[in-house]
């Protein structure tokens, strides 16, 4: 009896819920087709003077449509209330900007005259014909004061002298000429950075920084950690950065990072450097602290082969490993400047790959000498008509490491820049450009093939990059902070032997080799982690699966959070 009487109160509360349900609980915007909701359709529409007004009538709408209504109306409640609150939340993005840009357009007090016509000579008498008149709300008024303020902070902390008067309107056009963009020709030529050297202008690039040293585990400065906001001491980084890529030159923007959305943390792109030089430690520190870089320690037996490299017993030991140095002790004996790039991949890089980073190769699978980066091939198709083109070839590497995931990723690339002495200051640098890029498409394929997740489980996702320079091997390290920026650091800096006599000293790269594969491990084992974060997405009763369009966009934040969808 008991069970009925909680029955029928149920049946009854809902009954009544349906009677008297306010006349307003869906707003009258809905009344349209469901394909043509849009979040900046319905504020566009909306009367409500407050903007967290009319986002509440938004989600509240929602809701109530979710929760009586049905078919492809509740499906696309569904997907419009999921951008907004879960995942991403693209739609709160679009929604500050429509906020953004309806603040600008009632900024102050303004008077427009059309052809006006004065009844009077005499001033203050008279009336205007054709005129308008447009005042903003108090509302307005208090957001701008506030948006003033904080545009008075970032200018108080950086120089913005590098900004030029005029910004870039649309970051695919190249503004010099009204052609289309760079990234183009990027997403069709996998030699793309190869043939970027005669654009480079040195006067923008700078030397990197000194060896890294260990980050402070403790700061002064307030560092808030979320993926909607990027702040130090109060400063947005995000706006500083989108500042920062509306400054870039109108020619040949695409040698800068980030025209690519890479924070370059290395100190070589001035302009970056210096638009966060008040804040540029408390950067690299946070960037440290998150990517937590440590060595591994060797095996006793290997740090008594490096002590004596003449002692039989230590040889015998540790046989694979005294192989590998004979053989490089016998080419630097015989060696002969210059040398080109390939004998150097050959005779120097591939092999310290080979000995020191999984000598066994039993944990991953290693590729040599321009192999395609699988990241970058979907990344180019992505939009692709396999009809009026063959497939698009992924940017050539000359080492590829990918992990014993389902399917691989890659987690490592390297660029050897020219052969001994050096390649030039232009080729070195659009080497390194093209390791950021290819490390950024590595990040967004992880992203794209495990959708869904929260946001904070991608900014755990730390890839790995190497630069050889002559006899000097650069490690980098890449994560993704927030919508549309990712930091690009370096976490070590070794050298090649470059005499018999300094064979001894290969100890720092096996042992900085050593502790990438260590990382790399790590980085297998999150990977899998995240798969099954993924796959237990289904559980949800409503789980419709979608991919994230996130992980494909080219170069630009402002289209970055406009592409990606996200599952309800």
């Amino acid at each position: 009896m008991q069970l009925i009487q909680i029955l029928a109160f149920s049946c009854l509360k809902r009954v009544i819920f349906y009677i008297f349900m306010p006349e307003k609980s869906v707003h009258e915007y809905f009344d349209r087709k469901s394909s043509d909701w849009t979040i900046t359709g319905f504020l566009e529409e909306c009367d409500a003077k407050l903007f967290t007004d009319q986002i509440g009538y938004y989600l509240t709408s929602l809701e109530n449509i979710i929760e009586t209504g049905s078919g492809n109306r509740r499906k696309k409640a569904q997907e419009l209330y999921a951008r907004y609150k879960q995942g991403f939340r693209p739609d709160r993005r679009i929604s500050r900007d429509w906020l953004s840009q309806k603040s600008k357009e009632t900024t102050g007090t303004s008077i427009h005259l059309h052809q006006p016509t004065f009844k009077d000579s005499s001033l203050g008498i008279g009336t205007v014909n054709g005129g308008t008149f447009n005042a903003g709300l108090s509302s307005s008024m208090s957001r701008n004061k506030a948006d003033n303020y904080g545009q008075k902070k970032i200018k108080e902390f950086f120089p913005r002298d590098i900004t030029p008067s005029q910004l870039h309107e649309d970051d695919n056009v190249d503004h010099e000429n009204g052609k289309s963009a760079p990234r183009d020709d990027y997403v069709k030529d996998s030699e793309y950075f190869d043939k970027l050297v005669d654009n480079v202008d040195l006067s923008y690039i700078g030397g990197e920084e000194e060896e890294p040293a260990p980050p402070h585990s403790k700061s002064g400065i307030p560092v808030e950690k979320t993926w909607d906001a990027f702040m130090i001491d109060e400063i947005d980084i995000v706006k500083c950065f989108s500042s920062l890529r509306k400054s870039l030159p109108k020619t040949n923007p695409e040698v800068h990072p980030p025209y690519w959305g890479v924070l370059d943390l290395t100190g070589q792109h001035k302009p970056t450097k210096k638009m966060f030089s008040t804040k540029w430690n408390e950067l690299i520190n946070d960037f440290r602290l998150d990517i937590g870089w440590n060595m591994v320690n060797l095996d006793q037996s290997e740090y008594d082969l490096f002590d004596n490299m003449e002692d039989l017993k230590a040889q015998q030991t540790l046989p694979v490993l005294n192989a590998h140095l004979t053989i490089l002790k016998s080419y630097l004996e015989h060696l002969k400047l210059p040398i080109n790039e390939g004998e150097l991949m050959i005779c120097f890089v591939a092999p310290a790959f080979r000995m020191s980073l999984d000598p066994n190769q039993e944990k991953f699978q290693k590729y040599w000498s321009e192999q395609q980066l699988v990241a970058s091939q979907e990344r180019r198709r992505q939009e692709q008509d396999p009809n009026d083109e063959r497939a698009r070839v992924g940017q050539k590497t000359d080492i590829i490491i990918a992990l014993p995931t389902g399917p691989a990723l890659e987690g490592f690339i390297c660029e050897v820049s020219g052969g001994l002495p050096a390649g030039c200051p232009k080729k070195i640098w659009t080497d390194k450009l093209k390791l950021m890029v290819g490390m950024r498409d590595m990040i967004n394929r992880v992203i794209k093939t495990f959708p869904g997740l929260l946001p904070i489980d991608y900014m755990k996702v730390i890839v790995f990059g190497c630069q050889v320079i002559g006899l000097q091997m650069n490690l980098y390290a890449m994560d993704v902070r927030t919508s549309g920026i990712y930091r690009f650091g370096m976490i070590d800096k070794v050298s090649l032997p470059a005499s018999a006599k300094e064979l001894p000293a290969y100890e720092a790269v096996h042992t900085m080799l050593r502790s990438l594969e260590h990382r790399l491990n790590k980085l297998t084992d999150y990977c899998t982690d995240l798969k099954v974060k993924h796959v237990k997405l289904r559980r949800k009763r409503d789980y419709i699966y979608q991919e994230d369009n996130l992980a494909f966009s080219n170069n630009s934040p402002k289209t970055f959070s406009q592409k990606k969808r996200i599952r309800s």
